[in-house]
């Protein structure tokens, strides 16, 4: 080997050195300059996180316990009026109201839709007033569920008319209840008569005819003659 050729791998070999150290100084410069720009930037960083976490956070806390403050009451089925109504008895049915929610409330009674032969004739009590009204046109006082969770119904048949023997009366009690939110619950009753005039077919010479055997008390309310 000629002393040029190893003079020029000489200088091959210095310059690769340069290169290698040019390469190390410049990684760790890039290293110095991105340190330096996270650190300027640390706080808004940390910001977008918190951001973050206030979108994606879920806390627990076992002890409190918030209620929505809600009006929701039912009426748990319960047996129709009962017995079957003649005008000398009444018929009753008991009627239990649920307070599904968690505060008191007002509410009040009424019939809609009533229907049927007998409903005209019949007369409609409750035990919070105990006032006696038409059953088609019963509204009930105003009351809440902790003073009244329970209803008493007794109806009354007041007309003795052959004709209202084994007729029936439906309608429905809605009951209306409030306290900043409303809710209405409807239950269906049904009242049914009996015969109370016993038919008797008497065979005449010139004929027959439909008569009735009525008790001396049912006369005397109705004013028939013996």
């Amino acid at each position: 080997m000629t002393k040029l050729e190893k003079f020029m791998k000489r200088l091959k070999r210095k310059k690769q050195k340069q290169n290698n150290k040019n390469i190390v100084k410049n990684s760790i410069l890039k290293v110095v300059v991105l340190l330096v720009i996270i650190g300027l930037n640390w706080s808004g960083l940390l910001a977008i996180v918190q951001t973050l976490a206030s979108f994606q956070d879920t806390e627990i806390s076992p002890e409190n316990t918030y209620n929505a403050a809600t009006l929701d009451f039912s009426i748990p089925t319960v047996p129709d009026f009962v017995p079957n109504i003649p005008p000398t008895q009444n018929s009753f049915r008991t009627i239990n109201i649920q307070n599904n929610g968690v505060l008191d409330f007002n509410y009040k009674v009424r019939v809609e839709s009533a229907s049927g032969a007998l409903c005209a004739y019949l007369e409609l009590e409750d035990d919070l007033s105990s006032n006696a009204q038409p059953l088609n046109s019963f509204v009930s006082a105003t009351t809440t569920f902790s003073n009244k969770s329970s209803w008493y119904f007794t109806a009354t048949l007041k007309n003795y008319s052959p004709s209202l023997q084994n007729q029936s009366c439906n309608f429905t009690f809605v009951f209306e209840g409030s306290n900043g939110f409303s809710d209405i619950e409807k239950i269906t009753n049904t009242i049914t008569s009996v015969t109370w005039y016993p038919e008797v077919t008497v065979t005449k010479p010139n004929g027959g005819g439909v008569w009735y055997m009525v008790p001396d008390s049912w006369v005397a309310s109705v004013g028939c003659e013996n």
